[in-house]
Parts: structure tokens; sequence; C-alpha cells
């Protein structure tokens, strides 16, 4: 999050610059105004942003990846106990690689997520490889659910996107938000 570096916001190049990560995706959604986190937000077991809306990425402390249906609960009413890391986001692009587009039952209204948009995206494929995927052209959710299966996700989970779309990888930017993020989701190296 921006406020663990000292901030509300922070360029997304600042992320970067700050932590040195292998890969960087910009994270979930936020109010543009105050800031605030409107998703869930784990780190080592601690309940760090709490929210309702969509669903969950989430790595055990096993290191196993987990997919959590928590669209109407609030972050506070689960046990992150054993939780290494989740963020919460959506809509659900792909379960079991079948699209299951339902954003109304996942708690989205916002009629600016239904608009074409540059899109990001997370995803895990059915031999556990992760993808951060960001498509810096307008394309609508479907569209983007279309493109995570084709890559031979099996698993996706829409990030925030249109102008806070942002993606690092190997040491260059493959896509630049337009403006300030409050979070973003950072691939590192930890040793063991």
């Amino acid at each position: 999050r921006a406020s663990d570096l000292g901030a509300r916001f922070h360029s997304f190049a600042a992320f970067v610059r700050q932590t040195r990560p292998l890969a960087a995706i910009n994270g979930t959604f936020f109010d543009v105004g105050s800031g605030t986190i409107v998703c869930n937000l784990v780190r080592n077991g601690r309940l760090l942003e709490s929210g309702s809306a969509g669903h969950t990425f989430s790595i055990g402390r096993d290191r196993k990846v987990r997919w959590l249906s928590t669209a109407g609960r609030a972050g506070g009413r689960i046990n992150w106990k054993e939780t290494e890391m989740a963020i919460s986001s959506g809509p659900t692009l792909l379960r079991n690689h079948r699209i299951v587009l339902s954003p109304g039952q996942e708690g989205f209204s916002d009629p600016g997520l239904f608009r074409k948009a540059a899109r990001s995206g997370l995803a895990t494929t059915r031999s556990g490889r992760l993808l951060l995927v960001s498509v810096n052209r307008p394309i609508t959710l479907g569209q983007f659910a279309r493109a995570m299966k084709a890559l031979g996700a099996n698993d996706a989970l829409n990030l925030d996107g249109g102008t806070s779309t942002g993606l690092y990888a190997g040491g260059t930017f493959f896509s630049r938000p337009g403006r300030k993020l409050t979070n973003v989701l950072l691939v590192s190296v930890r040793p063991r």
C-alpha cells in the first residue's frame, strides 16, 4: 500500500523504485478522492483493508494458491490467520477455465467498470503458474475474460483498470497508470 511507504498515493514507478520487485501490477479498487481501498488486502495473516465486493486470490502460509468466494462477506468476518497474502477484486473472469462473469452478484455496480477500458488482471494456470496481465487498449470485461482463457488461465480475476492499469516485469514497464495508486501487487523473491 502507498500508506506502507509513507503516502496516501504513490506513482506506479515510485512503488517499483522503492520495492525493487521482479514484477508488479496495479492492485485493487480504491476511491480516487480519499484513497480508501474498498476491497480486502491481507499480509502475513493480518487484514489491512476490508471490503465485501469481489472474490479473493490468496496464498497460504503453506505457499498454496487459493481462490476464495468472498463477495458479500466483509473481510473482518473471514479468518485470515493462515494467509500469507490476499487481494480481493473483481469481477471474477474465469473459474476452472470457464467464463463466469457476474459483476452484480459480486457487488460491482459502477458503470465505469462496464465500459471498454484498459484492463489488468491476475490469473493462475492449471499447472499453477501465476499470470499478471494488462491490456493497454480499451476492451470489455467479456473480451478480457476470453483473452485470459486464450492465455491458458484456469482461474482469473479482474483488477482495477482504466487509468490505474500498470504492469512492470524484468526491468520494463509494459503499462503505466495515468494516475497515482494506493496499492499494487508485487512479486519478489523472499529468502526461505
